[in-house]
This record gives C-alpha cells, structure tokens and sequence, in this order.
C-alpha cells in the first residue's frame, strides 16, 4: 500500500508541474517555449556528454557492439543538445509536434482507465472519459497544425497540458479515494471475523 501511495504522489506531482506548465505557456507563451528549448537542450547535451565520457573511460574495458554504439548516441545527443540551445527558434515548431503525439497517447491510455474505473464501480468513471477524449483531441490537434503560427500551437500546447494535469490529478483523487474505501472494507471484514 505504501509503495502504491509514493507512486500516486509522484504521478500528483508530475500532474502539479503539467498544470503550471499549462499555465506559464498560456500566460507567456513565446518565453515558455524558449525556456523549455534551452532546458531540454542543456539536459540533453549534458546526457551525451556523459555517454561520450564513458566510452572514453571504459574503451580498452568494453569492445562491444552496444558500448561503441553508445558513442554514436551520445554524439547524436551532444549535437541535439546544442542545436537546442543554439538554433532553439528553428527547434522550437517540431516541440508541439512531440508533446502532441505524447497528449494523444495520453489521453488514449486515460480512454482504458476510464473504462476501468467503470467496471471497478467507480461513480464518476464518465469524467475520466470527457477529459481523456478531450486531452487527445488537443494532442491530435497540436500533430495536424503544426504549420500554423508557432504561438497559438503553444497557447494549444498550455491548453492540452493544464485540462491534462487536471484529468490526473482527478484520476489520482479518485484512485486514492477508491483505495481508502477498499481499504476501509477489508479492515471491517476482519474485524467482524475476530469478533466472531
């Protein structure tokens, strides 16, 4: 139950920083994207430094196929990483796309827990639904207009990120509330079997 509970508060926090996110990129769109640009870019730069570290380490150690071919991702993250700091305006349309195909995967999966929420007995399991249908929808949105102008895919992109952090921190709410019930059942029944 206890592991179950950490795995709720790290998906509540990852919901929490989706709907802040969904925020700053409604409220400063263009600085938003920027700043993801140059952080992901760093990440991912600092990412294939250290592949490109330890092949340089261990290359006497390792000849294998997969170790040498660790330095080819990690030269290929370098060069990401810095294309992302460097040309982020460039990068900066090909992000929507990415966060579009992740909301529709997202919000198809969300399609599947609505509907086992349903068959758990789970009274508002249609809200699940309305919101993943909505969550994909604006993912599928995001993959289609990607020609359009840079700024409304990114006020599409807060719109996408806040109505999905909301949906999980639903999801969370219910599944904990749903837990306590359970939980709170299988304590009674044990009760009444000590008493008899």
């Amino acid at each position: 139950m206890d592991l179950i509970r950490r795995a709720l508060g790290a998906y509540f926090t990852f919901a929490f920083v989706f709907v802040v996110l969904g925020i700053c990129f409604l409220a400063w769109p263009q600085t938003s994207m920027m700043t993801v640009c140059y952080i992901l870019g760093a990440v991912t730069l600092a990412w294939g430094l250290v592949k490109i570290s330890g092949f340089v380490k261990n290359k006497d150690k390792n000849k294998s196929f997969s170790f040498q071919f660790s330095l080819i991702i990690g030269i290929f993250l370098t060069i990401a990483g810095a294309l992302l700091i460097v040309f982020p305006r460039f990068i900066l349309p090909v992000i929507p796309i990415i966060m579009g195909i992740m909301l529709t995967a997202d919000g198809i999966h969300k399609l599947k827990v609505g509907f086992d929420a349903k068959a758990m007995g789970h009274g508002k399991w249609w809200l699940i639904e309305i919101l993943a249908v909505i969550t994909a929808v604006f993912g599928f949105c995001l993959i289609i207009n990607n020609s359009a102008a840079v700024t409304a895919i990114i006020v599409l992109l807060g719109v996408s990120l806040l109505i999905d952090g909301v949906q999980n921190i639903i999801v969370i709410v219910s599944t904990f509330k749903l837990m306590s019930q359970m939980n709170a059942e299988e304590k009674a029944r044990e009760e009444f079997k000590n008493d008899d």
